[in-house]
């Protein structure tokens, strides 16, 4: 059994977990402004999506709001760590202060610090790669045997890539771009 991975918490999932209601990414961009507050959320922060029933049409819209604006009252509502896709992507340092909010803490033993020191280093490999085109992480990928989706992004594709490394499952180069 492949070790846990670095960007997660310590915190076993539930086997029947439903779809988290909410996301936690990082903004790409700063236009969208928070539904709690008015205010914009700025780019490279994390916020907090909240699917909702459209007014619209026949579907779902995600609601952006800061996570300091949402998290917290998820938290009194009894909301958990579970409730939140995305929180294992986010650098450790807001892994922590998302975990608080909801109420929560994370423990300081060995094994934390070893899984806080993995976080660390995927987002530093994830910086080298940020500039590396669409085209070259998918072969990357192919040539690997790791699934990925035609629709996938490059930021997620970045992160696979990075957790991949770090977790020394070695990824051998793409034909033609070594």
């Amino acid at each position: 059994m492949p070790p846990p991975s670095p960007t997660a918490l310590l915190i076993p999932p539930s086997r029947a977990a439903p779809e988290p209601a909410f996301r936690l990414p990082q903004a790409p961009t700063s236009r969208a402004s928070c539904k709690t507050c008015g205010c914009p959320i700025q780019e490279d922060t994390v916020r907090c999506g909240e699917k909702v029933k459209s007014p619209w049409h026949d579907g779902f819209d995600v609601r952006w709001n800061h996570a300091k604006c949402l998290v917290p009252a998820q938290g009194r509502r009894g909301s958990t760590c579970h409730d939140f896709k995305g929180l294992q992507r986010l650098r450790w340092s807001d892994q922590v202060r998302i975990v608080e909010m909801l109420g929560g803490s994370v423990g300081t033993d060995a094994e934390t610090r070893r899984i806080a020191r993995l976080n660390e280093m995927v987002w530093e490999v994830k910086a080298l790669l940020a500039k590396t085109p669409k085209k070259v992480l998918f072969e990357l990928l192919d040539a690997n045997g790791v699934f990925h989706s035609l629709k996938a992004t490059p930021v997620g594709m970045v992160h696979g890539v990075a957790d991949g490394l770090v977790q020394r499952r070695a990824l051998s180069p793409a034909r033609g771009h070594c």
